[in-house]
């Protein structure tokens, strides 16, 4: 798959309307009669993903203002684990966001691209991928196919997030009714995408600055904490508490002894001196 490297961008209004509360605010007809035109939808969306605060946001304000958001049952933000390049593509995929009315298997938050290669093919960084006829097509794989024959879905459209040259996801949206796509409103769901991608970059990147803070906080915590007690027992009985609370195990053990002792393994039951059971 050839790397390239599309950039899309919109800027937002200087005064932005306020943003709305939730996912389920009302949906207003894109262009129809008595609604907003499409350039009202495209400056109110342009101002609500500027001031988007979390995942759930943006996906309602793409969903919200294109009309192809709108006769979606399924809409989702999907994250690589690394940018997608040439050289390296990325292992697995997380879902950032989720807005869905498929009956079917339960869908997860994480999984690997590998178990979809057929969903490889159908990705691609700098146009979408659109099929209105899902059952027809012969670039689906059986996992892939099957997984979409479970939910119902009869078209999907793909589009890609990019951010300065870097292809960092997708917006996924499935189809339970046969889809078309016409060129104008696809034309209107991907300037709001590289939007949109700006928007998830950036809330990706404050939430790694965030847990990055926290682990620094906690770790200090821990270590002041371990600096506090007065003797080996005490010590070793404030490091199993702390790590048990960090890894939310409900069982641990602390084990001293040579590296022969501690190859042999443990049967016993019963809690041993340096031993947290909850």
């Amino acid at each position: 798959m050839a790397d390239k490297n599309p950039k899309n961008h919109l800027a937002g209004p200087p005064t932005p309307p306020d943003p709305p509360q939730g996912g389920d605010a009302p949906i207003s007809p894109v262009g129809g009669s008595g609604g907003p035109s499409e350039t009202e939808h495209l400056y109110q969306a342009s101002a609500e993903l500027n001031m988007a605060q979390s995942y759930d946001h943006i996906l309602a304000t793409l969903r919200r203002h294109t009309r192809l958001g709108q006769q979606a049952q399924h809409l989702a933000l999907h994250y690589f684990d690394h940018p997608w390049t040439e050289d390296q593509p990325p292992q697995g995929v997380a879902v950032l966001a989720r807005w869905s009315q498929l009956e079917g298997a339960p869908l997860g938050d994480r999984y690997p691209l590998a178990h979809y290669p057929s969903l490889c093919q159908l990705l691609q960084p700098d146009a979408p991928t659109l099929i209105e006829d899902l059952a027809a097509d012969p670039r689906l794989g059986p996992n892939l196919r099957a997984r979409y024959q479970r939910f119902n879905a009869t078209s999907l459209l793909i589009a890609p997030l990019v951010v300065s040259g870097h292809w960092v996801g997708f917006l996924h949206l499935l189809y339970t009714q046969p889809a078309t796509f016409p060129e104008t409103e696809v034309r209107l769901l991907l300037t709001l995408i590289g939007q949109a991608a700006v928007a998830v970059q950036n809330l990706h990147h404050l939430a790694l600055a965030q847990s990055r803070i926290q682990r620094e906080l906690t770790v200090r915590a821990v270590t002041q904490r371990l600096r506090q007690a007065s003797d080996m027992p005490t010590l070793l009985h404030t490091a199993l508490q702390e790590l048990s609370q960090l890894l939310g195990a409900s069982r641990a053990i602390i084990r001293l002894g040579t590296q022969s002792q501690l190859l042999v393994p443990q049967s016993r039951t019963t809690p041993q001196p340096h031993e947290r059971n909850d």
